[in-house]
This record gives C-alpha cells, structure tokens and sequence, in this order.
C-alpha cells in the first residue's frame, strides 16, 4: 500500500523534472550552433534546414522567424566590447566600417526582446539611412538622451539588446568567414 501511494509523487516528480529541464532548453538563446565574431553572436543554422530541435523549439516557442540562410545573418550583442553587460543608462557608440553586405540594418531591443516605445518613434537604422563618414565608416550614438549625428534611443530598461542583420551577404557558415567578418564595435563611452 505504501509504494502504491509513493507512485503519484513519483510522476509527479519525473513530470517536473522533464517539464522543467524542456523549458529550459528552450528559453532564451539557442543552446547549440552560436558563432562568435567579436562582440556580437550568431546562429547560422536558424534559417536552415540543418537546425537541430531545440533551436526549433526555440524559435516557436518565441514566434520569431529567422532569416534563411540564402538571406543574411543576424547578429546579436548585450556587452559592449570590454564584455560588460549594455545598460541603457550609459552612453555607447556603434562605430566601424560598414558591414559587406548589399544592406544591413541595426535595431535595438529591450531586456524582454521587444521594441521600446520611445518619442523618436526610431528603434534602428539601416545602412541607407546612417550617415557615412569619407572612409565609408559609420558612428551611431545610442543614449538615453539625444545627441547630434545619428542617434539611437536607449530603452528605458536598463539591460538591452542590439541586432545586427546582414542581408544578402557573401558569408558562409562552413568557410569561417562569420567569425573574421569584422563587424562593427559598440563601445561604452560614459556611464
């Protein structure tokens, strides 16, 4: 009588565990694939038909659709290029030359992974609308409050997010290419 009654807690206790170790490999990044290229992190397999079933689950348990591999690359930071963690009370600047690519686009996010709503009404540039300087490099603030030359508006969550996307790009994941791209840095400059 007494494993009889030990059986429901034993279900439940497996159910928790799968239940729970199921929610955690499918919240957040995608655990398996991540590139690094500087500061800034992609997944390349996310718009193949090679990505494994947790970044599967992944993406439709966050609704988001990712870019296909024959499109571009998406890459995301939330440190700036000493390895802190972004927070919106500080001053950045995103500078460096021009992504290869036939357009890009910078958009930033807050610590929910959502636009934030803000008086500009502007959550990103892209490579038509930045400002370049003789070199071909661009320098795009992001603060709090606004700055002359391009700005962007920080989130009034103190962590946040910036996405970087490369459309109809030269890249490929097998030839290692993403990681020696030299992207763009986004550097504290006041706190």
């Amino acid at each position: 009588m007494r494993s009889f009654l030990a059986l429901p807690l034993i279900f439940a206790i497996g159910a928790a565990t799968g239940l729970g170790s199921a929610y955690l490999a499918v919240k957040g990044d995608p655990a398996f694939g991540a590139v690094q290229s500087g500061q800034w992190v992609t997944w390349p397999d996310l718009g193949s038909v090679t990505i494994d079933p947790y970044a599967l689950a992944n993406l439709a348990r966050s609704a988001r659709i990712p870019l296909a591999s024959g499109e571009g690359y998406a890459f995301t930071t939330s440190t700036d290029e000493a390895g802190r963690p972004l927070d919106s009370t500080c001053r950045y600047i995103l500078s460096g030359h021009s992504p290869r690519s036939r357009i890009w686009t910078v958009t930033i996010y807050d610590a929910n992974g959502d636009l934030s709503p803000n008086p500009l009404q502007r959550d990103g540039f892209t490579s038509r609308e930045v400002t370049l300087s003789a070199d071909g490099a661009i320098a795009i603030n992001l603060s709090r409050e606004a700055t002359a030359g391009d700005w962007l508006p920080l989130p009034t969550t103190r962590a946040f997010s910036a996405v970087l996307r490369l459309y109809d790009t030269a890249l490929s994941p097998t030839s290692g290419s993403i990681s020696n791209i030299g992207l763009p840095t986004l550097k504290r400059t006041a706190c």
